[in-house]
């Protein structure tokens, strides 16, 4: 189950945001993620997280939390891991079916919705930069990072190039980029 999240980076306070039609957000201060794979890059900054999660994640907002139903599936021929023991499920040797999937797309009213959601966090970051992080079971088993500039990161929302397990440095504009409006906001 993939796991997205986002932080404003030195936002120093929760920001009001909309209810969202398509996807549910949980916020906090505390830079705490869910599954672990950036949070050793969390643990070096101060910020606000939000976690997006299936729109029927809203109800039980203290339970498991992913956003599988984001995202457009072309999965194929997946396969999941075979476990002979509870011992198996930390063994080092044991495949945990990563390395099958590399990119991603959303669902169109997704990446629309969250287009509003990343304005928000970059009007409230006093740096102008937000990392959008994703971590799954079976994507790379490696973590990449990326910097990108709002616009450049706006195609890729709404393309299949998309990664997992990378963290995306959004930034309102970069050098060598064209600075992009924030007024986005719906």
């Amino acid at each position: 189950m993939p796991t997205i999240e986002l932080v404003a980076i030195r936002c120093p306070a929760l920001p009001d945001f909309p209810r969202f039609r398509s996807f549910a957000i949980r916020s906090e201060t505390a830079l705490a993620s869910h599954r672990g794979l950036f949070q050793p890059e969390f643990d070096q900054v101060s910020g606000v997280i939000v976690h997006l999660a299936n729109k029927d994640c809203e109800s039980d907002p203290d339970g498991f939390w992913f956003g599988s139903d984001l995202v457009e599936w072309d999965d194929g021929d997946l396969q999941l891991p075979v476990y002979e023991s509870t011992a198996d499920l930390n063994a080092e040797d044991q495949w945990h079916g990563e390395d099958q999937l590399d990119r991603f797309r959303f669902k169109p009213p997704v990446a629309d919705e969250l287009r509003t959601l990343i304005v928000i966090l970059l009007e409230s970051s006093p740096e102008r930069e937000v990392w959008f992080t994703t971590d799954m079971q079976f994507g790379p088993s490696i973590k990449t990072q990326a910097t990108v500039s709002l616009s450049e990161f706006l195609d890729l929302i709404h393309s299949t190039e998309l990664r997992w397990h990378c963290l995306y440095r959004i930034r309102e504009s970069w050098v060598g980029c064209r600075p992009f409006p924030l007024s986005l906001r719906d």
